[in-house]
């Protein structure tokens, strides 16, 4: 009985929240930005890739897929948590297109990277939020490495930022942009790791994904202001 509950709540809130973010979506004005050789068809077409954002700024995920819907050439899978609000968040992201594996750095990472791997082996992409899920806040985790170095799937970082936002008072300050605000997505520098990582070269790995993603990050916010 608990179960049926659950999958109700799951369906009426995730429902609302699906009609409250296309009521969003629908009205924003989106510009790209670049920083280095990528550009905004990279983000959509093969070969595999890393798109890594902070935890923060994950509302760029369903807003991308669902308005550049036609131009995706790749399937991308997102890592959900299996903290209680997985399961909301993971029908949401559903009905945007995105595919689920379910996992995070603090519980069932190892068979969560795993799967990751194997689709990033198999030509598909990958959708990560480095920081999360519970922080800190902009600094980035070694799974992200570990999938690059043995996949040779570049790290793409990607930000945004809006004119007009609501930012919750939580670890990641997550934002989400207002209707009718102006939205700068920005693609970041590429990164690829191709070094076996050791203890001696992993935290600089690490402050160089950190870099390039809020480099991102600054550049987007520097846009609105």
């Amino acid at each position: 009985m608990k179960q049926l509950v659950d999958s109700v709540k799951v369906f009426l809130i995730g429902s609302l929240g699906i009609l409250l973010l296309l009521g969003i979506y629908s009205t924003v004005r989106i510009r790209w930005r670049s920083l280095g050789t990528a550009q905004k068809k990279d983000v959509f077409e093969k070969p595999a890739k890393i798109v890594v954002l902070w935890h923060g700024r994950q509302f760029i995920i369903p807003m991308v897929f669902w308005r550049f819907r036609s131009q995706l050439k790749n399937k991308f899978y997102a890592l959900i948590s299996l903290h209680s609000d997985g399961r909301l968040i993971a029908f949401v992201v559903r009905f945007f297109g995105i595919h689920n594996i379910s996992g995070s750095s603090t519980r069932g990472g190892k068979e969560a990277t795993l799967t990751m791997i194997e689709k990033l082996k198999a030509g598909e992409s990958i959708a990560l939020t480095p920081d999360g899920p519970k922080g800190p806040i902009y600094k980035s985790k070694p799974g992200v490495l570990k999938m690059s170095y043995l996949t040779g799937a570049p790290i793409l970082p990607v930000s945004f930022a809006a004119t007009k936002f609501w930012q919750f008072k939580s670890w990641d300050k997550m934002m989400l942009p207002k209707p009718f605000s102006r939205v700068e997505i920005v693609v970041g520098r590429p990164y690829l790791v191709t070094e076996e990582l050791t203890d001696d070269n992993i935290n600089r790995l690490l402050e160089e994904v950190d870099s390039r993603l809020n480099e991102a990050r600054e550049e987007a916010d520097a846009a609105c202001v």
